[in-house]
């Protein structure tokens, strides 16, 4: 997986960011409690949760109480297809989302497990459904 974009509006401490990353390396440099640690929370939340084991309440900024979260992660895979992925985490009225492609979690874990067990698709093509998730299925 390369990580492509990060775009973050009022997350901890960073009120607005929106970083293109290089597809070899990327080093994050600052003073401390400047964000750094915030970036790669916000890359970690996307990707499953917070290495930090908090509670998504406390992704809100202290100094802006009721803030809408948001973050965007887009990236792509190593299957060559160059199709670009997006997972969007949102933390509004109180309540976190996610979505990956389009689909809520909840609706892309169905998808992908009808793909695995060969639901979506009896042959071996991929399933190109209506978010653009694909899988191969045997």
């Amino acid at each position: 997986m390369v990580i492509t974009k990060l775009y973050i509006r009022n997350f901890r401490n960073i009120r607005e960011a929106e970083l293109d990353f290089d597809s070899s390396l990327n080093i994050f440099v600052g003073k401390n409690a400047q964000g750094k640690t915030n970036l790669m929370e916000a890359i970690s939340v996307c990707l499953g949760g917070s290495f930090r084991h908090v509670r998504y309440t406390q992704y809100v900024p202290v100094n802006v109480p009721g803030a809408e979260v948001f973050i965007r992660l887009c990236f792509r895979n190593d299957d060559n297809t160059g199709r670009e992925n997006v997972v969007e985490y949102t933390i509004s009225n109180g309540k976190p989302v996610i979505t990956y492609n389009g689909l809520s979690e909840r609706r892309f874990k169905a998808v992908r497990s009808a793909e695995i067990r060969g639901v979506c698709s009896g042959t071996s093509e991929p399933y190109q459904g209506r978010s653009g998730a694909s899988a191969r299925v045997s």
